[in-house]
C-alpha cells in the first residue's frame, strides 16, 4: 500500500515481494524498505541532457561537412532545422 501510495515504479514488484515474503519478518521489512526507497528526479533529466549533447555533436558534425563543401548551404541548414526541431 505504501509503494502504491507514494506511485512508486517498481509497485507491482513490491507487491509480490510482500506476498511471498512478507509472512517472514525479513520480507516485509524488504518490501518496506523497497517502498520507501526514493526515486531520483536525476534519471529522467540525465537523458535530456545527452540528448543535447548529440544534437549539438551532429550540428557540429554537418557543419564540418559544410566547411569541407560536402554539404550546401541549404542541406546544412535543413539538416541544422531538423535537428533542432527534434529537441523540443
Amino acid at each position: 500500500m505504501v509503494a502504491y501510495g507514494r506511485r512508486h515504479k517498481n509497485a507491482d514488484a513490491i507487491f509480490t515481494l510482500d506476498l511471498l515474503l512478507g509472512w517472514t519478518l525479513i520480507g516485509w521489512v524488504a518490501a518496506l524498505v523497497w517502498a520507501l526507497t526514493a526515486q531520483t528526479a536525476q534519471a529522467s533529466s540525465a537523458p535530456a541532457a545527452k540528448a543535447a549533447t548529440d544534437r549539438a555533436s551532429e550540428i557540429e558534425r554537418y557543419a564540418a561537412l559544410h566547411e569541407k563543401g560536402i554539404l550546401t548551404a541549404e542541406e546544412f541548414a535543413e539538416i541544422k532545422a531538423k535537428l533542432l526541431a527534434s529537441g523540443d
